[in-house]
């Protein structure tokens, strides 16, 4: 899961102090901050537009991670799966030639 926001160089001070434990070196030289633990990776790119700076969640708890930090859930639009009951025959020359020979 990957979740991305743009947040002030306030909220980054934050951030960094949050989870100054977790800090490691990160081979991204676009990379200003990396934090990572068993769960979640966290990367502040250095790009600053606007006053913002993008920070990049990922991992299986990047949307818990996120939303302590102002992140909406993502509502998921639910998967309709129909299965076709009446299934076809070959496509070629629609079963024919397996019954009859070449047509």
């Amino acid at each position: 899961m990957n979740v991305s926001l743009s947040l002030d160089e306030k909220t980054i001070k934050r951030v960094v102090s949050f989870y100054a434990q977790d800090q490691t070196e990160s081979s991204n030289e676009n990379a200003l901050y990396f934090f990572s633990s068993e769960d979640y990776s966290i990367t502040v790119y250095k790009k600053e537009t606007n006053g913002l700076r993008k920070v990049l969640f990922q991992g299986k708890d990047a949307e818990k991670e996120a939303a302590i930090w102002g992140a909406k859930p993502e509502k998921k639009a639910p998967i309709n799966k129909k299965i076709d009951v009446f299934g076809q025959i070959g496509s070629d020359e629609v079963g024919t030639g397996d019954f009859f020979g070449p047509v």
